[in-house]
């Protein structure tokens, strides 16, 4: 199957669909897929955010553990785009949150509100 770089917007279309549907596998699949044919500041960013809202919405500890830790690595490369935009610090900051690693928590949010 052939895609082009295009279509990513499409899949991230697909990804906000199934994210308000509360279809998290799905949403992610399709934030993924969009982010491998375009990587962007924006898919950098629904990625981490996806990641992010799925660990929250994960059961088992040890999935919440490494989605979180994979939606980190996402808001890293948001942040590194941008780093005038506070979102991706918020998302790093609600991350170390549940990951409950306070000191990286509370600089990264700090920071997000100095912007």
């Amino acid at each position: 199957e052939v895609f082009l770089p295009q279509e990513a917007r499409l899949y991230r279309w697909r990804g906000d669909i199934y994210l308000h549907l509360e279809q998290y596998d799905l949403s992610l699949a399709a934030y993924r897929t969009a982010h491998r044919l375009n990587p962007s500041y924006r898919s950098f960013l629904n990625l981490g955010g996806m990641l992010n809202t799925h660990a929250q919405n994960t059961e088992d500890n040890k999935t919440k553990t490494a989605l979180t830790e994979e939606s980190i690595r996402y808001f890293k490369e948001a942040a590194n785009f941008d780093r005038s935009f506070a979102l991706p610090y918020i998302g790093l900051g609600v991350a170390y949150l549940r990951l409950k690693n306070l000191p990286l928590a509370y600089r990264y949010l700090r920071r997000a509100v100095r912007i």
